[in-house]
């Protein structure tokens, strides 16, 4: 697997993960926020009855009589309002909590704000109440948006990881490409990779320098073996013309010719190491091109007649 592939996934693994763990955690993100919803909408529904109120007057809502109380319900049993006498004298009370309200039969539970306040030397309760069933619904549709934008965002974040680690890591891909198509120092590109990331020029520059240095041993190495063998060829050709003057004469006996002989055989076998030398520092120049067509099999066979004698 290549690295930009495995990098785009570990980036969106770990976002997967952290949404997972966002997701897990939501609902009870959600309760809260509908919750905290639900109190400032009550909030605001009081402050209109309080203004109600001051303009228009308790009186309107309340008779005289100790136990007269008012209450309203929608038809839907969403929200109800009451408005009663408080047996508690706690004025600027304010308390926000779930509770079973009895309506036509049916319990339904509410989120209540209470409210205690003062008009005159009577103390007053106010309670709105928002059914919770609403929130529920709230909360769900929600989640639902929350794991549908969720889904979208994984899928996007793939997506971009991809087509980032991969831009990213474009110049480290150029530069090994230019080690795989490179299969001798002679032919290597040492043009720098144009990229802004500091990491890959230090890379790109110390391969540079590294074929560099590597290119001139192999000059130099060539060179070394060129000189040897043209600085070789004089002195063997010499030392054995003068040999084969030596065998020519007839006062020669014949130990000395033997060992003669074997000394001329030995330089023979120099003078063609030296040349198959040379040979080769021709090929690495690229001076000798000379193609045939080789019988293996006939090789060998000379081969093996030559080990035999």
């Amino acid at each position: 697997m290549k690295f930009w592939l495995k990098l785009a996934i570990y980036n969106s693994f770990t976002k997967f993960l952290i949404i997972i763990i966002f997701v897990a955690g939501l609902p009870k993100l959600i309760d809260q926020i509908a919750i905290i919803h639900t109190d400032i909408r009550l909030d605001h529904q009081k402050e209109k009855v309080m203004n109600v109120v001051d303009k228009i007057g308790i009186g309107n809502y309340l008779k005289e009589e100790q136990d007269s109380s008012y209450a309203s319900y929608n038809i839907l049993k969403e929200e109800y309002i009451l408005l009663q006498l408080s047996p508690i004298d706690t004025p600027d009370s304010l308390s926000y909590t779930n509770q079973y309200r009895e309506i036509e039969g049916e319990d339904v539970e509410y989120r209540v704000m209470s409210f205690t306040f003062k008009r005159g030397d009577k103390s007053y309760l106010l309670e709105i109440g928002r059914s919770l069933l609403l929130m529920s619904d709230l909360k769900t549709s929600l989640i639902q948006i929350a794991l549908i934008v969720f889904f979208f965002v994984i899928i996007i974040t793939v997506i971009v990881d991809l087509s980032t680690a991969r831009q990213l890591l474009h110049p480290f891909t150029r530069i090994i490409r230019k080690i795989k198509r490179s299969n001798h120092p002679d032919n290597f590109d040492f043009e720098p990779v144009k990229t802004s990331t500091k990491d890959f020029r230090y890379l790109d520059e110390s391969l540079n320098l590294m074929m560099a240095q590597i290119k001139d041993a192999f000059v130099k190495e060539k060179n070394f073996i060129s000189h040897v063998s043209h600085e070789l060829l004089t002195p063997i050709s010499v030392v054995k013309s003068k040999i084969e003057n030596v065998l020519v004469q007839e006062s020669l006996s014949d130990e000395n010719y033997l060992k003669l002989e074997s000394t001329l055989y030995a330089l023979s076998r120099l003078s063609k190491l030296t040349n198959n030398l040379l040979l080769i520092s021709k090929i690495e120049n690229q001076q000798f091109y000379k193609c045939d067509n080789v019988e293996v099999k006939y090789i060998i066979y000379v081969v093996l007649d030559m080990l035999k004698v």
